[in-house]
């Protein structure tokens, strides 16, 4: 039988170490300014947000199952950021999602991103906490270079997850369905396995 209880318990620890962290860091920068760093630790910012971006990767996997196409993770882990974490911010979420994920994974820092049809390109703001005036989540055209600009603010984003993460958690002991496939991914997440072949 599957322990829902258990597993809830497991994934809300995480986050909540997470959220501990990111908002202790944010204290220490604040007192600080950044200890003194004039780019304001930009791997620190970077290594969190690959942090919370992994685990949407986790939580939508457990919910959805593993894609096999290309471009599903992107769309699975899209769709989990507007059913639980940031409805009706599905632009915001595939912007995010582009920058912190993939680019910042394979990367090591967020890239411009240009839209295919309109040419639209898309940087970032990216805060480690509440900033004066900065519009959390949201896509916005700067009005010099007419980029889109997604701005998040790092503190917001992890308590917004630690929410969402609880929304899921709140369906998953209701629903058998969303059990049998946590269940399945679980299996195959706890132990991975590699091919000595492939790195030939």
């Amino acid at each position: 039988m599957f322990d829902v209880n258990g597993a809830q318990g497991l994934l809300i620890d995480d986050m909540d170490q997470l959220v501990f962290e990111i908002d202790t860091l944010w204290q220490r920068f604040t007192e600080t300014r950044f200890f003194g760093n004039n780019r304001n630790f930009p791997n620190a910012h970077f290594g969190y947000m690959m942090a919370m971006f992994a685990r949407v990767d986790l939580w939508s996997r457990y919910w959805r199952g593993r894609m096999t196409k290309k471009d599903e993770q992107t769309v699975r882990m899209v769709r989990f950021l507007d059913t639980y974490v940031q409805p009706e911010k599905h632009n915001a979420s595939c912007v995010a999602v582009q920058l912190w994920r993939h680019a910042l994974m394979h990367t090591g820092q967020g890239r411009l991103h240009q839209d295919r049809d309109s040419g639209d390109i898309y940087t970032w703001q990216l805060f480690f906490g509440p900033s004066s005036g900065i519009r959390h989540y949201e896509l916005w055209r700067h009005p010099h270079d007419q980029r889109m600009v997604l701005s998040i603010v790092m503190t917001d984003f992890a308590q917004d997850l630690r929410n969402g993460l609880a929304r899921y958690l709140d369906d998953l002991k209701k629903d058998g369905a969303l059990q049998a496939t946590f269940q399945k991914e679980d299996a195959h997440i706890q132990l991975q396995t590699i091919n000595f072949e492939t790195c030939m």
